[in-house]
């Protein structure tokens, strides 16, 4: 999505390209120390983070899809089976 860069507490009215990504809670302190990586700010912030895709170099961009990826895809579960 696009968004105005004060939407990050920046002085600008830039638009930046910006992607939602859920991490998990316990790793959620480790990633807001990158420029270009914010609580989520529209989202609960306690799982989400937004990251404006200009500022972040692509291997934490890829890293962090991936942590997303695997904090949201499906949990399996077991089919259940008849007992004959």
């Amino acid at each position: 999505m696009r968004i105005p860069r004060n939407k990050f507490y920046e002085e600008s009215d830039e638009l930046v390209d910006v992607v939602n990504l859920k991490i998990p809670l316990e790793l959620f302190g480790a990633f807001d120390a990158f420029d270009g990586v914010y609580p989520a700010y529209h989202m609960n912030k306690r799982h989400w983070i937004s990251v404006i895709l200009p500022d972040v170099p692509n291997d934490l961009l890829k890293h962090l899809i991936s942590i997303s990826f695997d904090a949201t895809k499906s949990k399996k579960k077991p089919t259940p089976t008849a007992d004959f």
